[in-house]
């Protein structure tokens, strides 16, 4: 499962934590604190209990238009 996890400070600051739960960090984020982050959902769950998490959003593709022919 891959997730954006939003922080309360710099993320490199919870790599580490992160990487300890069996996780994958993709990427970090500056201007809105966070990690994308790759793993097991139960890892995922046992991350979201951490104070310094705000929040945990799955990691998908987003388009700024809409597909040609769609709604």
């Amino acid at each position: 499962m891959r997730v954006i996890v939003r922080v309360t400070d710099e993320a490199e600051v919870h790599r580490a934590a992160v990487e300890n739960l069996g996780l994958r960090v993709h990427r970090m984020f500056k201007l809105t604190p966070g990690l994308a982050v790759e793993g097991a959902a139960a890892a995922i769950l046992r991350l979201a209990d951490q104070p310094w998490v705000i929040s945990i959003e799955v990691d998908r593709t987003v388009h700024t238009m809409p597909k040609e022919g769609g709604k």
